[in-house]
């Protein structure tokens, strides 16, 4: 009798759940048809002028008329007044008005948000185009900027900035139709070479005490630390503090009262400081340092674009990298027992990645006749957010390598200053894998890529957490995923290839 109460509840708990099931599939369908219907109602309801804005980029000019607006809005306004619970009203009960009126500015926000991002989705689709990335859009941003007397005032601007950023400074309009700008960037289109049968050539390496010294100088630059430097002239890579702003035609565009620059050529603001390093090296606190800058091509401020001004930096403090020297009671801080057992554990190591290493020059030698073997054309000028991208995919490889927080970001600043040479030859290559990513159809997984920031933390010296946050930032994610794909697309090419 107990073991037919039990199946009796066993099946109409699976009854429930399957209920539960069917009813969450109809749910997301009913959410899927109307995602369907406002795109297919967008793409040929919205307006859409292209404009080009430089090779493979189009400045659109968005309008979804009023009557798309009101439908949306009116079938937000139901589904509220079905559900919105109003004190004095029963559930479903409310006037109309009273529920507009109430959630009128909720409402507005999460239609314009929806509209921004499903109208520029229906323009592309409308226009055909095939585009690299998510759109900047046109915002009107008020910016508290400090002038040269201290004072604090706002001005604003109009700047192409994230969808995120816009959604900020957008707004429904009450009356009329919504309109947008953005600026996109098209995908080149062409053939891809033969993936079968490459010419690749494996490389010979053995591991030497020259590079046992240089994994133990890498251990203790963790170790290492800024101190002030005072009464001494500055030295390359130190980092200066100081003053600073930029002046075009005898106006200040950019001040900041306590910046911090490096000694080396880099890019600041997104301007291209080539020469900073010599112009910093030898001076000292007090001086005033001078560098002549062009604003490029794609710079967020339209009126800056080509114009030439000076970057101006009142040293104010000096500091310098301190590396403390291996000693016996830091040998045993690491663990070992003595400075012989720590070489020969590195070395062990260090002939363990060498395996790896090799592997990378040969997926390399992949890349680059892959790159060399596509024909199409890049733009002239790159735009600063594809440069970011390719900058950071090559920070995550020197963490992988367990390279120190402050040689990465010296090495970073000379890949940006590099970006008008190198940066061409990594974008026609990230197109080409973009690509074949496509075409053998080839995904990178959520373990997958935690398990290469377990690795990149493990060679920084830091918590899987800190180092997931730290990537996070800047695109360093994009960049981790980039280059997960990009590996195992090369591997399974390697199989194919004429190996020597």
């Amino acid at each position: 009798m107990a073991d037919d109460e039990n199946t009796g509840a066993a099946a109409e708990e699976q009854d429930v759940e399957q209920t539960n099931v069917a009813e969450e599939e109809e749910t997301e369908q009913e959410e899927m048809s109307k995602e369907d219907k406002l795109m297919a109602k967008l793409q040929e309801a919205v307006e859409v002028v292209a404009l080009d804005a430089g090779p493979l980029r189009k400045k659109l000019d968005i309008s979804i008329p009023r009557a798309v607006i009101d439908e949306e809005m009116g079938e937000q306004f139901s589904e509220l007044k079905r559900e919105a619970a109003i004190p004095g009203f029963r559930r479903g009960r409310a006037p109309l008005r009273l529920v507009e009126k109430r959630f009128g500015h909720e409402v507005g926000d999460d239609i314009t948000a929806q509209l921004l991002s499903s109208g520029y989705l229906a323009a592309i689709k409308k226009m055909e185009f095939k585009t690299l990335g998510d759109p900047l859009i046109w915002a009107s941003i008020p910016e508290q900027i400090t002038d040269e007397s201290g004072m604090n005032k706002t001005v604003t601007t109009d700047r192409l900035v994230s969808v995120d950023k816009a959604l900020d400074h957008l707004h429904m309009p009450k009356d009329g139709d919504f309109t947008f700008a953005c600026e996109v960037e098209l995908r080149p289109e062409f053939e891809l070479p033969s993936l079968k049968g490459i010419p690749v050539v494996k490389p010979t390496e053995t591991i030497t005490d020259d590079h046992v010294q240089a994994e133990i100088n890498r251990l203790l630059a963790f170790r290492g630390r800024y101190v002030p430097i005072e009464d001494a002239p500055i030295q390359a890579d130190d980092l200066v503090v100081g003053e600073l702003k930029v002046v075009v035609d005898g106006k200040t565009v950019n001040f900041e009262a306590n910046a911090m620059l490096a000694a080396r050529d880099q890019r600041y603001a997104g301007l291209q400081l080539t020469g900073w390093g010599d112009a910093l090296v030898g001076q000292k606190v007090g001086d005033t340092v001078k560098l002549e800058i062009v604003f490029p091509k794609d710079h967020d401020t339209p009126d800056l674009r080509d114009k030439q001004g000076t970057l101006e930096l009142a040293i104010q403090d000096i500091k310098r990298l301190e590396i403390p020297e291996l000693t016996a009671e830091m040998v045993g801080e690491l663990g070992f027992d003595d400075e012989s057992d720590l070489r020969k554990t590195i070395k062990t190591e260090l002939d363990g990645r060498l395996q790896g290493q090799i592997k990378e020059a040969m997926r390399n030698q992949l890349t680059v006749y892959l790159r060399d073997n596509a024909d199409f054309e890049l733009p002239e000028s790159l735009s600063q957010r594809q440069t970011d991208v390719i900058v950071q995919r090559r920070m995550v490889e020197m963490y992988e390598a367990g390279i120190p927080e402050a040689e990465v970001a010296k090495r970073a600043d000379e890949l940006r200053l590099r970006a008008a040479t190198d940066a061409v030859a990594d974008l026609r290559a990230f197109f080409v894998m973009d690509k074949i990513a496509e075409e053998l159809d080839i995904n990178v997984t959520e373990d997958e890529i935690n398990g290469a920031i377990n690795t990149i933390a493990a060679m920084q010296g830091k918590r899987f957490d800190r180092m997931r946050d730290e990537l996070s930032k800047n695109n360093g994610m994009t960049a981790l995923y980039l280059r997960i794909r990009d590996a195992r697309i090369l591997d399974a090419l390697l199989e194919s290839a004429e190996i020597t």
